[in-house]
Formats: C-alpha cells, structure tokens, sequence
C-alpha cells in the first residue's frame, strides 16, 4: 500500500464516477444546506418572552441544524464507501439500490460517537486528537463494507490500522485538512459573490461540501480495502 497507489485511486475513482458523486452529493447536501441557511433562532432570541409554540418551533430548527450535517456526512461517506466496494468488484449499483441498503442508524451513531472522541484528544494538546482520527478513520467503511456493529466497527478499524499507523496517518490527515481547508474557501468564496446573505450561506455549504467531502471519503473507503486484503492475504 504506497501512498501514490492509493491517490492513483482515488483519482481514477473519482474521474469514473464524478457524475454519481456530483449527483450523489446535490441530493444529499442541498437540502441539508438549505436548513443550514438560516440563522440559529436561538443565539439572539429572547427564550424568557417566547410562547410554549414559538419556543417548540426555534428548538425544532435548532436540532435540526446541529443533526442534518452529521447525517449528510455519514450518508455521503457511507454512499461512496458502497460505491467504491462496487467498483473494486466490477458492478455499479444504481444510488436508490444504495440508498436502500445504508445501515444508517450504526453510522450515525458512529459519527456521533467519534466526534467528542477526537474532540476530547485534540483538548489534549492535540496529539491524542490525531491519533484517534488515524485510528478510527476506517469506521465508517467496517459499517458499510462489512456489516460491522458501531463497538465493532471501531476495534475493526484500530486492528487494521495499527501495523500501518504512519502511512494511514500520512494519508488521512492532509486529506482531513485539505476537505477543511476546500470547505472554507468555498464558502468563503461563495459569500464574497453572493453575500452574507440567505443564498450564499446556501451555495457556500453546498458547493463546500460538494467539492470537500469526496476527498476524505475516498481516502478512507480505499484504505480500508487496501488494508483489509493485506490483511486477509496475511493470514
């Protein structure tokens, strides 16, 4: 496993099916960005004056805006973990066939369950936080590939990479920075064409995570292919 091999991938996956992604990414993340779009109800609201109704209403929106995004990228990693498994195996599943069969309750609950992990490391002084982003990077596609329970799926990913530490590292952290970085000049941009208004907050989510999230997913679903036949060969 070289890390060219696994860019030559990455490349080629993408060039073959930039259509599904492209496709896959618009029915995901525009409507996601359209409720992310609108101002947080509660960061200026006046909780002491609101009736039980309006209180129930900016709550509702406020979750909504704090889960949609964790759900867009579990679906979208997910999505182009089963597409490139599909790939490796010469067929093309169509998206609803995809669609259908996403365990998506155990990614979810992965994601929910990684994010204070890595959060919690990187308060402490950063290191811990990197280690267990390279250690847990393959999560998502145990879940996907091989059916994996959340608990599992996060041994499965520890064993893998625990021979390979700093070559998945060496992959999976400038991936993990390069999507942050892309991310934020897309929106960036987007604002300084369109403004600080609905619309740009809209256009930049979108188009943000439509050219970001392809790059960490792909990392990580090809790795954990590499990695899992070098470590059936193994045996």
């Amino acid at each position: 496993m070289s890390t060219r091999g696994v860019l030559t991938e990455m490349l080629a996956a993408y060039r073959e099916r930039w259509p599904f992604l492209l496709g896959t990414g618009l029915l995901v993340f525009v409507p996601v960005g359209l409720i992310e779009a609108f101002d947080n109800p509660l960061e200026d609201a006046d909780l002491g004056g609101l009736d039980a109704v309006t209180a129930l209403e900016f709550g509702a929106l406020a979750a909504a805006q704090s889960v949609a995004p964790v759900i867009a990228t579990v679906l979208y990693a997910g999505i182009v973990s089963a597409a490139v498994a599909a790939r490796r195996e010469g067929t093309r599943p169509s998206l609803p066939r995809l669609a259908r069969t996403l365990p998506y309750g155990r990614l979810v609950g992965a994601d929910l369950l990684l994010a204070p992990v890595v959060a919690a490391g990187i308060l402490m002084l950063i290191v811990p936080g990197l280690v267990f982003l390279t250690w847990f990077a393959l999560v998502a596609p145990a879940i996907e590939i091989e059916h994996r329970g959340v608990v599992d799926a996060f041994r499965r990913s520890r064993r893998l990479v625990r021979r390979h530490f700093w070559k998945v590292a060496s992959l999976v952290l400038p991936a993990f920075l390069v999507e942050e970085l892309v991310a934020s000049a897309a929106e960036s941009g987007s604002v300084w064409a369109l403004g600080d208004t609905f619309v740009g907050g809209w256009a930049g989510f979108v188009l943000g995570n439509l050219l970001a999230a392809p790059i960490l997913a792909l990392a990580m679903v090809i790795l954990f292919c590499e990695l899992r036949a070098r470590s059936s060969g193994a045996r």
